[in-house]
């Protein structure tokens, strides 16, 4: 049987998140983050997301900045030792 590839590009990925959809993004603080990910979601223009995380950092942040964000569920948006994030305040 012939093995198919699951991979797909940056852009497609981007592409199967609807507009007001609810994204869970990765990492824990400020490591691990899909930063690719969120600049591509920014480039595409997905508006009007809810954030979902227990601890979010900079993808937060820069996607409140660039007005992505319509909503967002967590305990905490920030730098670690460094503060509360810009944009979130």
């Amino acid at each position: 049987m012939k093995k198919t590839n699951k991979l797909i590009s940056l852009e497609d990925a981007v592409k199967l998140i609807n507009k007001s959809s609810r994204v869970a993004l990765g990492g824990f603080g400020i490591y691990q983050r899909p930063m690719a990910f969120v600049r591509e979601m920014i480039k595409q223009k997905i508006k009007n997301l809810t954030i979902v995380g227990i601890v979010n950092s900079i993808e937060s942040d820069i996607l409140i900045g660039s007005n992505c964000i319509s909503s967002i569920e967590t305990s905490y948006v920030g730098f670690e030792k460094y503060g509360i994030a810009p944009n979130f305040r």
